[in-house]
């Protein structure tokens, strides 16, 4: 049985991140530090997944983003809500 090249590659790609991270846990924990402080203060870029809920119970859906916002429509009662970006 043959081995397939791609799934060997990518497997020791993931054990060499792996080594790595287990190897460096104090610069993931910086890391993971710095990203939440970014997060925190809204310096990290996101876009809105649809996760939100409506006051309806529905989930909202990205439709549009207007300058640094978005435009987030709800499946159900398809009323619109502006969310900050």
């Amino acid at each position: 049985m043959t081995s397939d090249p791609v799934s060997d590659l990518k497997s020791r790609e993931y054990r060499r991140i792996k080594s790595w991270r287990d190897d460096n846990p104090d610069k993931i924990r910086q890391y993971n530090r710095e990203y939440y402080l970014r997060k925190k203060n809204g310096l990290v870029e996101t876009k809105h997944t649809g996760d939100d809920a409506c006051r309806c119970g529905g989930k909202l859906i990205f439709s549009r983003k207007v300058g640094d916002d978005y435009i987030m429509k709800c499946k159900t009662c398809l009323k619109t809500k502006v969310v900050n970006g």
